[in-house]
């Protein structure tokens, strides 16, 4: 029985991957607002990636702001084009 549970938890939790997108958006955030460079910059991607391009700049400096050397660099990105 115990084997049918871990089996139905690891599918439903593929099938349910914009969920855990969510929810990693959510720590994140929840980590940006407290001053984590690193969550700032891990937000700021996935605001990039979501083309929501002034939520990823205002992230993005912030963790540049911090030190975060990854951050500068995508900020750079958004420049680019």
């Amino acid at each position: 029985m115990r084997i049918i549970i871990i089996f139905l938890q690891n599918t439903e939790g593929e099938n349910n991957r914009k969920d855990k997108d969510k929810s990693s958006e959510y720590y994140y955030k929840e980590g940006a607002l407290l001053g984590d460079n690193n969550a700032a910059w891990r937000l700021g991607l996935i605001y990039k990636d979501e083309m929501e391009y002034t939520d990823a700049y205002n992230f993005l400096l912030k963790a540049a702001d911090g030190g975060q050397g990854m951050a500068m660099f995508e900020l750079a990105k958004l420049f680019e084009n």
